[in-house]
């Protein structure tokens, strides 16, 4: 379980990244 939410905040960052 804590690979999935790993995973979901290294997307969630990397979104935010991009939307700036």
């Amino acid at each position: 379980q804590w690979l999935f939410e790993r995973i979901n905040a290294t997307v969630l960052d990397s979104f935010n990244h991009e939307a700036l």
